[in-house]
């Protein structure tokens, strides 16, 4: 027995056949990529921070600066070593008003103060297996992260003039969140994470006020937008 085929219906059967082969190609490319960037953004939550301002030849006095909520940006390049870990190296600044303080020699009332740092930190990270879903695939993941907080600053008024302290800090960061990847390069995701620079001690840009030391660390809430290359 014969079977003839029409031209018009051949073509069909090959246009639907590149059609279904298309994402699924796409999404072998994009699995197999290993380096990838990302973009991320959001809410910084520092805590009250611990402070003691140190006057060379005076006393020390201690109290707390009262912090508000802030912001964070920065991105990351990273490398995928297999399915479950990756690594990246990260760079974030992170922003907090300072509102008000207990200590004494500066001023209560603090109407533009703000704590400030840029991080460079190195993440170790784990994804799960996750779950597939009609448009993308999500992985959980966890992780931690060792780095350099290269300037972590404060804006203070002292006696109404504005004065700057500030120093650098080894820091760390733990991580949780999980990202969807879609059928092409791209992924999404939203995290937590845990950042702690421990006690800072920090230079005032004038020399006769001293030292600052404060207690740096809080938690972000971020989301982020990535390619895989």
């Amino acid at each position: 027995m014969r079977f003839t085929v029409s031209l018009h219906t051949a073509g069909l059967l090959l246009a639907s056949g590149l059609t279904l082969a298309a994402p699924a190609t796409a999404q072998v490319a994009a699995d197999e990529s290993r380096w990838y960037l990302t973009l991320n953004g959001g809410w910084s939550g520092i805590r009250d921070a611990s402070a003691t301002l140190q006057p060379p030849g005076g006393s020390s006095t201690s109290g707390e600066l009262k912090l508000g909520s802030g912001y964070l940006f920065g991105g990351s390049i990273g490398y995928r070593i297999n399915p479950s870990w990756r690594v990246e190296g990260e760079l974030a600044y992170r922003g907090n008003s300072v509102d008000s303080t207990t200590v004494r020699g500066l001023d209560a009332k603090q109407n533009d103060g703000d704590l400030a740092s840029l991080a460079f930190m190195f993440n170790g990270l784990y994804d799960f297996e996750g779950w597939q879903t009609s448009f993308a695939r999500f992985r959980p993941f966890v992780g931690v992260g060792l780095g350099w907080a290269q300037e972590i600053d404060t804006d203070l008024t002292i006696g109404g003039v504005e004065r700057e302290f500030s120093g650098d800090r080894f820091a760390y960061q733990l991580l949780a969140g999980v990202n969807w990847y879609y059928r092409s390069g791209w992924f999404a995701g939203a995290r937590l994470k845990w950042f702690d620079a421990g006690s800072v001690d920090m230079d005032a840009s004038v020399a006769s006020l001293g030292k600052l030391k404060v207690d740096y660390s809080g938690m972000s809430a971020e989301l982020s937008l990535g390619y895989r290359f």
